[in-house]
């Protein structure tokens, strides 16, 4: 009887490892209003323990949505600040959400998770950025079907030769 829960645990322990992302510091989401995502409503991630070297770390939104999403696109704006609240960086991101025929291309059933390119993280002298803020650039000051954002901050896959 050990040796069969000798096994178990060596294959648990092997499943739990590998179910290990080493690349990412980050990943978080905030809900948004059931009644619509305002402009001035800025969703903010706190990043005290993202520390990376500089050049190092890569950021990505994450949207969730519902299928009555009544536009093509999101346009985000992703603000970077240090410790004492400066700007380091802006970007300005737009998330496809279908296709050129209409048709939604997020993952997912009941909401749909879209993703952005990665942007770099920029960091300050110590290695650090405080927080990463974003709101809506859409032309309507209120959008509605979006039900939650995101952020993903990980590190920089090195390219193969």
């Amino acid at each position: 009887m050990k040796k069969r829960t000798g096994w178990a645990y060596v294959l648990l322990m092997a499943f739990l490892l590998a179910g290990c992302d080493r690349q990412t510091a980050f990943h978080a989401f905030r809900s948004l209003s059931e009644q619509g995502w305002n402009r001035q409503d800025t969703v903010c991630f706190p990043l005290s323990d993202a520390i990376m070297d500089e050049n190092e770390g890569v950021i990505e939104v994450e949207v969730r949505a519902v299928r009555a999403y009544p536009y093509e696109h999101v346009w985000l704006a992703i603000v970077q600040t240090d410790s004492l609240s400066r700007v380091m960086h802006t970007d300005t991101l737009c998330i496809d959400m279908t296709d050129a025929k209409g048709n939604f291309m997020g993952r997912g059933m009941n909401f749909l998770e879209y993703r952005s390119d990665a942007v770099p993280l920029a960091t300050d002298s110590l290695g650090t950025c405080r927080q990463v803020s974003i709101c809506h650039l859409m032309e309507r000051e209120q959008i509605t079907g979006l039900t939650d954002v995101g952020i993903k901050v990980s590190r920089r896959v090195p390219i193969a030769d």
